[in-house]
C-alpha cells in the first residue's frame, strides 16, 4: 500500500511516518501499527519463545500466517479464530460511519 504525499505528490510506502522526499507527515501514519502483536498482547518470554510469528518476526500482520499446524497455539486457544482476537480488530475492523 502506499500514498500520496499532500506536500510534493511523492508516493511513499504506507508504514512510512515521513515523506521520503520532502519529510512532510504522513496523513494516514498509524503508531499502532509499527507494534508488534506480542508487544500489544503483551505475551511473556515462555510463550514467546514457542511462537512462529515471535521466531520469524513477523508479528505486525501475523494473521497472514496462521497455518493448521498453528490451531494449537495460545491465542488461537484463546480467541479461536484470528477474527476474534484484539490485535487483528485493531489493524482490520474500522467502525462503520453513518450514512
Amino acid at each position: 500500500m502506499s500514498w500520496i504525499c499532500p506536500e510534493c505528490d511523492f508516493v511513499n510506502f504506507d508504514h512510512l511516518k515521513r515523506c521520503t522526499h520532502c519529510e512532510a507527515i504522513n496523513p494516514i501514519y498509524d503508531e499502532s501499527r509499527m507494534k508488534n502483536c506480542w508487544s500489544y498482547m503483551k505475551c511473556p518470554e515462555k510463550i514467546k519463545k514457542n511462537c512462529k510469528v515471535y521466531k520469524k518476526d513477523i508479528g505486525k500482520e501475523c494473521w497472514f500466517f496462521m497455518e493448521e499446524d498453528e490451531t494449537d497455539s495460545f491465542l488461537y486457544k484463546k480467541y479461536k479464530d484470528c477474527i476474534n482476537c484484539p490485535w487483528f480488530k485493531k489493524l482490520n475492523l474500522k467502525p462503520l460511519s453513518n450514512f
